[in-house]
């Protein structure tokens, strides 16, 4: 939301400079802002038309690149690439063992991190997007945030209890984690990548861009100096 606001009434003459901030205490060196202005002019013709470029594009393009949670699905997996190599060294120490439980260990692996755990951090990205607001009293912040984190609660059950579940059914290692893996990838896919969920984000640039062109600036950059 405050991404959102500050591109939506992004204006030059609001934004920081460090040589203008610090006063310029080196009266030899050229101004960084009144570089940046002659590039803008140079290449947008004015600083009006660079303004109006940035409300306009910025804000689809960031909601299509960080898509409707706010954070990439790819960009996830990179953080949690601990939790992969975590798996597969257990994976390599059955393995070595002899153990047939490698086989399950290697699915296992790849069911989590690319399903289980994307699909734990979307509900809780969507939880804390829905109750973001600011609560009425300390009680209810603390339940908000009390929901938000039970919200995984679902991801556990289907984690360690779908597992269970298909051993039941005498079913082979290898393929346990086949079937587990397939069904968290699939609900992460779901939820991650849901064309409702893409029309909500490109619905709110659209909002964004609409609103974008009666924005003004009270003050030319020219005079903020």
């Amino acid at each position: 939301d405050t991404l959102a606001e500050q591109l939506r009434n992004f204006c030059i003459a609001t934004s920081k400079c460090q040589c203008c901030t610090m006063g310029h205490p080196d009266r030899s060196a050229p101004c960084d802002r009144e570089i940046v202005l002659r590039c803008i002019r140079r290449w947008f013709g004015s600083e009006k038309t660079f303004e109006d470029a940035v409300r306009a594009l910025l804000p689809s393009l960031f909601a299509e690149q960080l898509g409707h949670f706010g954070f990439p699905y790819w960009l996830l997996l990179v953080a949690t690439c601990p939790m992969l190599w975590s798996l597969l060294d257990l994976t390599v120490s059955h393995w070595l063992r002899g153990d047939h439980f490698w086989q399950f260990w290697l699915g296992a692996s790849g069911g989590w991190w690319l399903g289980a755990q994307p699909f734990a951090a979307g509900l809780f990205f969507y939880g804390a997007k829905v109750l973001r607001a600011p609560a009425r009293s300390r009680l209810h912040d603390i339940l908000k945030n009390l929901f938000v984190i039970a919200l995984n609660l679902p991801v556990l059950v289907l984690t360690f209890g779908l597992n269970e579940v298909l051993i039941i059914f005498q079913m082979p290692t290898y393929l346990t984690a086949i079937v587990a893996g397939s069904i968290h990838i699939s609900l992460a896919v779901t939820l991650w990548f849901s064309p409702f969920g893409l029309r909500q984000s490109r619905r709110h640039s659209g909002t964004l861009e609409q609103e974008a062109p009666a924005v003004a600036c009270n003050q030319s950059a020219g005079d903020s100096r």
